[in-house]
């Protein structure tokens, strides 16, 4: 049970850190600039924001996607 606790654990964090390089990477675009810059970026902006890294990173993620949606419809919508 205990094991299965710790590996449960380290999923979860594995999975957090892959959610924070991917808000990174998502800024070091948006930004044009470095991946220094863009963490420096992400932590201040989730100071700001007044949430942990991992929820400001999933606010970035989703308005991200969000935003490439809007490209893929737009696009769509011109071409018919």
């Amino acid at each position: 049970d205990r094991l299965s606790r710790e590996v449960r654990a380290a999923q979860a964090e594995a999975e957090g850190r892959a959610l924070l390089e991917l808000a990174k990477g998502i800024l070091v675009e948006r930004l044009q600039c470095g991946p220094t810059q863009a963490a420096r970026q992400l932590a201040e902006l989730t100071e700001q924001a007044g949430t942990t890294p991992l929820e400001f990173a999933v606010d970035v993620i989703n308005q991200a996607a969000r935003d490439r949606m809007s490209e893929v419809t737009n696009a769509f919508l011109a071409a018919t």
